[in-house]
């Protein structure tokens, strides 16, 4: 029954594309999506932002009606029952290092935020956001999901892409720009010219793997496992690329890993710098393998206008200074970092509609 319901919700959508009023919802919906590996923010043309919320989706473990995962719960509602949960729910991160890890759980969780932000009784047309190294397959993969969830047109968009454009950046020109986008599962270094990537590079070094290396670290250090939510905290707190003055140290508690009870400790500045500084060495790393392979003209104009840090990781208190340090080059935060990529998406799909409508 499962396979005859998607047919016919195909069948309905394309009805609709030829009868837009068979939907009974009065237009097409436009939509840009920043579908990340932390938090999912979806603008609507002209309602504006309606969801900005963490991604994560919490269903009922056996539960599943006309072959779909019942939700429970999504976004912030979801993430307070993330390990903290009884046998009949799972609370999960449906998406890790920038991609796609359970296809159902993401259409899941993008149904509930889709019919929360106004249902998919319309027919909808959507810019979804993806990394810069999404393969082929990877794309359909988008693809199939988020037409599964109720949307009837999906474009792909390189997030890197759309980060420069949010971030003002005049991409259409021949100039060169090198921008650096640092979010939750990968980070993207691109150099852009013509309204093209002439040149790309990718890894899987980014917000996540910091907080995994600060819990490794306490681990390892402080003989206490913490959970990824306190170690991401610890890193907003007292996280840095370089040495800075020191701040009053800080309490964290978890589970002793030999004595496998309750307990606490302390950790430092340096700690969390030392913590950092293998995940903060590869993104560099990763900067200084594309400066390399830029081709001379755009390097010129590389290094005059120096490099451009994009996405929520980008914040790292010293960040900046370590990558000038390094690449001998000017570096500089976009004013607003962690919406630089939705901000792209709504400027490229605000030009969509008015493509249409001219």
């Amino acid at each position: 029954m499962a396979g005859f319901g998607d047919f016919l919700q195909s069948f309905l959508r394309s009805l609709s594309r030829i009868f837009p009023w068979t939907q009974g919802g009065g237009g097409e919906r436009f939509l840009a999506i920043d579908l990340g590996t932390r938090n999912i923010l979806m603008h609507e043309h002209g309602a504006g932002r309606i969801t900005d919320e963490p991604s994560v989706v919490a269903v009922e473990r056996e539960g599943f009606r006309d072959g779909r995962a019942v939700v429970v719960a999504a976004g912030k509602d979801a993430e307070a029952k993330l390990d903290r949960v009884g046998s009949n729910i799972i609370a999960e991160r449906p998406l890790k290092d920038g991609t796609i890890e359970d296809p159902d759980l993401v259409e899941a969780m993008l149904r509930y935020f889709l019919e929360k932000g106004g249902g998919p009784k319309r027919y909808t047309v959507a810019m979804i956001g993806v990394p810069v190294s999404t393969t082929l397959g990877e794309r359909r993969i988008y693809e199939q999901v988020c037409e599964k969830a109720g949307i009837d047109e999906v474009f792909l968009e390189d997030e890197v892409r759309a980060a420069a454009k949010g971030a003002g950046l005049k991409v259409g020109r021949p100039q060169g720009h090198m921008v650096v986008d640092i979010g939750g599962g990968t980070t993207d270094v691109a150099v852009i010219s013509h309204n093209s990537i002439i040149e790309k590079a990718s890894n899987t070094t980014a917000g996540d793997a910091m907080d995994k290396a600060i819990q490794r670290y306490i681990r390892n250090n402080k003989d206490i496992d913490i959970s990824i939510g306190q170690a991401e905290t610890i890193k907003k707190a007292m996280g840095s690329a370089i040495p800075v003055p020191d701040r009053s140290p800080m309490k964290v508690t978890g589970q002793h890993r030999i004595q496998r009870r309750p307990a606490e400790a302390e950790v430092n500045q340096e700690d969390i710098r030392q913590a950092l500084k293998a995940p903060v060495d590869k993104i560099v790393h990763l900067i200084m393998s594309l400066l390399e392979r830029t081709p001379p003209a755009l390097a010129e104009d590389v290094y005059k206008d120096g490099i451009l840090l994009v996405g929520g990781g980008s914040i790292l208190e010293g960040l900046d200074k370590r990558i000038e340090e390094t690449t001998k080059l000017p570096v500089r935060l976009c004013e607003d970092p962690q919406n630089a990529v939705i901000k792209g998406l709504e400027m490229f799909v605000d030009q969509m509609v008015r493509d249409r409508e001219g």
